[in-house]
């Protein structure tokens, strides 16, 4: 659609330059704002042909007006701190505050107009903090309703929107509802990893056999990965405690154990997984400095505005990420293909909570030529990103391909086992949690208390009392509370 609107707007826009050129003598004798925007952008991102094409257009336009030596000079007729104090407010979720600081530099600022991506930044968060309020009503109908003036939300690189919107649907209006937006996925995107956790989900929220009519949906669009999608199919009647009669499943598919007798207070098998944590700020700080809680170094480049290296707006994509500003970081580097920028807009993407968009710019960056510890940091989020959407298995494959440096192995990898670990509990495979529990408590000295007391419930499941008992008294030792007095008074 969008492609198809700019070539109507091109098609409109030839008449009106002729007209505009026939009509020379009365145009105005120099150039507002508005009409240096796209030179000043082609300065900054260092485009020098596009720069001079300008340059001669603007001249033939406005035959008066003498363009200054150093063209930044034209930048200062235009807001600075007034635009970062915006996006700011978007950054905050200072919506309402945003809006009213636009229509004062407007105001300050005659020629100014605000840039599309700020309207749309501005506009989509709107949408997203209307969206969330419905959502966690249990509005179905008015998230639909916010969707369809906000369709942005819907697209693929949000995808948890619509996973919401569906969730909210199996409970609150039917599960054949839930069904029509999780087919909307599978019939749109294109992401198959992001395809397979739908199906996931479509079967945590809905029924079998509407989770079996969309993965026979997906296998029409994804002909060569039939063979996955079937083994997803048969993973998910044994989850369910069905007999099925196919295939062997691989050894990536779950296989079912039987379930004890369940403990009384045993917690929900629907416990949600852990996410992947918030990735800090991008800093400027070298790998050998860099502790646990610091994000991969931000690339380094000369500062000299060339194409090759994205120009002046790798800058200030940089130091919008450097100082946090994550949604002015996105505004800055939309329809950026510079590699570089690619990169940082990854992270900005990641840290605000929108991976499946972070995954797409860190793949571009981790196959262009930007040296080894750039690639290296750029899988690492590619793999976090994954782990942030719940797809265990594409961010251990990832991770087992990378020549991570030992701390991001450590990292991940414990998220990956703690995933692992849940997804066996919920399947009834006891043993297999516990393995994954064990070793995590191995790799990072420690055990999550929800983790450990899922460990503990497993252990009960598989007939093990001594080893139950065990466990919980040590989590009721570190802190006592109703659940491990009533598990371990159950254990008497």
């Amino acid at each position: 659609m969008r492609s198809t609107l700019s070539n109507l707007l091109l098609c409109a826009a030839l008449p009106l330059s002729l007209m505009a050129g026939g009509a020379l003598a009365q145009s105005p004798a120099k150039p507002s704002q508005k009409d240096l925007v796209a030179l000043v952008t082609y300065y900054d991102q260092g485009d020098a042909p596009s720069v001079n094409a300008e340059m001669r257009r603007l001249q033939l336009k406005f035959p008066d007006w003498v363009p200054p030596k150093d063209i930044a000079r034209l930048k200062n007729r235009s807001p600075s701190t007034e635009i970062d104090a915006i996006y700011k407010q978007i950054e905050f979720g200072r919506l309402a505050s945003a809006r009213s600081l636009i229509e004062s530099t407007r105001r300050d600022y005659p020629d100014w107009t605000p840039q599309d991506e700020m309207i749309t930044l501005l506009e989509t968060a709107e949408g997203q903090a209307q969206l969330d309020n419905a959502l966690m009503a249990g509005n179905a109908a008015e998230a639909i309703q916010v969707v369809s003036r906000t369709p942005s939300l819907l697209r693929c690189d949000r995808i948890n929107n619509a996973w919401r919107i569906a969730e909210v649907q199996a409970q609150r209006v039917s599960p054949e509802a839930a069904a029509a937006t999780f087919g909307a996925i599978v019939d749109t995107c294109t992401e198959f990893p992001a395809i397979v956790a739908t199906l996931q989900k479509a079967d945590a929220a809905t029924t079998y056999p509407i989770a079996v009519g969309l993965i026979d949906r997906a296998k029409t669009r994804f002909e060569d990965e039939e063979k996955q999608l079937e083994e997803l199919k048969i993973a998910l009647a044994l989850g369910r405690g069905l007999k099925v009669e196919g295939p062997e499943l691989s050894d990536s598919a779950i296989r079912k154990r039987p379930r004890a007798r369940p403990m009384p207070g045993e917690p929900s098998t629907d416990a949600p997984r852990q996410a992947a944590p918030a990735a800090p700020r991008v800093a400027q700080s070298s790998p050998s400095r860099r502790s646990r809680d610091t994000a991969p170094a931000s690339t380094q480049y000369a500062s000299a505005p060339t194409p090759s290296t994205g120009g002046g707006v790798l800058g200030q994509v940089r130091a919008a990420a450097k100082s946090g500003a994550w949604s002015r970081c996105l505004a800055l580097s939309a329809g950026a293909t510079a590699p570089a920028v690619v990169y940082e807009r990854g992270w900005c993407s990641y840290n605000l909570g929108r991976p499946m968009e972070a995954l797409a710019s860190f793949k571009q960056a981790a196959g262009a030529n930007l040296g080894g510890t750039v690639q290296r940091d750029a899988r690492f989020g590619m793999a976090l990103s994954y782990l942030k959407m719940n797809m265990t298995e594409q961010a251990a494959q990832v991770v087992a391909n990378t020549n991570l440096t030992h701390q991001q192995r450590v990292d991940t990898e414990t998220i990956i086992l703690d995933q692992r670990g849940v997804a066996a509990y919920q399947k009834r495979d006891y043993a297999r949690a516990v393995q994954y529990f064990n070793a995590i408590e191995k790799i990072s000295g420690g055990l999550r208390r929800d983790l450990g007391m899922l460990r503990a419930y497993a252990y009960f499941n598989m007939g093990k009392r001594d080893e139950a008992r065990d466990s919980f008294e040590v989590l009721n030792n570190q802190m006592s509370t109703q659940e491990t007095r009533h598990a371990l008074q159950s254990l008497e």
